[in-house]
């Protein structure tokens, strides 16, 4: 016969299986539940890890470009300088040879052909107004007058202007009104070729493989 003791120990031992069990099963669950945290956790760290990569390849990508970008913009400045530079070295040499040519007999072949040119081109006008160097007028004062005569032009409707030295040589002629003016000074011819000076000097530099 089972005494009361007995039973109360087994009731016991039942109720203490069902809560160690229930322990067991929750610890389990928990584990479990953790375990999904954490590798959830691990996932999106590696995420993050993977975006935090990306962006910051994408800003060294960026930051590569824009330093590309400022060396190619720096390096075509420079380019561009050099080429103003070699171009006024050009105008320069062109001055310089302007210079001595006016020394020359050449010149005054020049300078008469082209002030009879003009003549011809201011027909019906009774007086003119020259723009000449203070050399040049000393040259050619007898001769202007002479060949203005000619047309009928009378020596008190000529008047002389001081050229400016940045004209080296040539001459410029307008009737008295002012409102019709040609230029034919050195320095007028010189800026006409300024165009021309320049493509030949692209061409110059795209056959050495600068084509910038």
């Amino acid at each position: 016969m089972v005494t009361i003791e007995e039973k109360l120990s087994l009731f016991s031992k039942l109720v203490y299986q069902d809560i160690l069990n229930e322990s067991e099963k929750k610890i389990k669950e928990i584990e479990e539940k953790n375990a999904r945290l954490i590798e959830e956790y691990r996932k999106e760290l590696i995420e993050k890890s993977k975006q935090i990569t990306s962006n910051m390849d994408r800003k060294i990508e960026q930051k590569k470009s824009e330093m590309l970008s400022k060396v190619k913009m720096e390096a075509k400045q420079k380019l561009l300088s050099k080429k103003e530079e070699l171009l006024e070295l050009l105008i320069e040499e062109q001055k310089n040879k302007a210079k001595e040519f006016i020394r020359t007999d050449a010149y005054v072949l020049f300078f008469k052909k082209n002030f009879e040119a003009i003549l011809n081109e201011l027909t019906d006008i009774k007086g003119l107004r020259i723009e000449i160097l203070e050399r040049d007028r000393k040259i050619f004062q007898d001769y202007i007058q002479q060949a203005a005569m000619a047309r009928g032009i009378p020596l008190e409707n000529i008047s002389y202007l001081e050229g400016s030295k940045g004209m080296i040589g040539g001459i410029i002629v307008s009737n008295l009104e002012g409102t019709i003016r040609y230029d034919a000074s050195i320095s007028s011819l010189l800026e006409d070729k300024k165009a021309f000076i320049m493509e030949r000097m692209y061409e110059e530099l795209e056959k050495v493989g600068d084509i910038g």
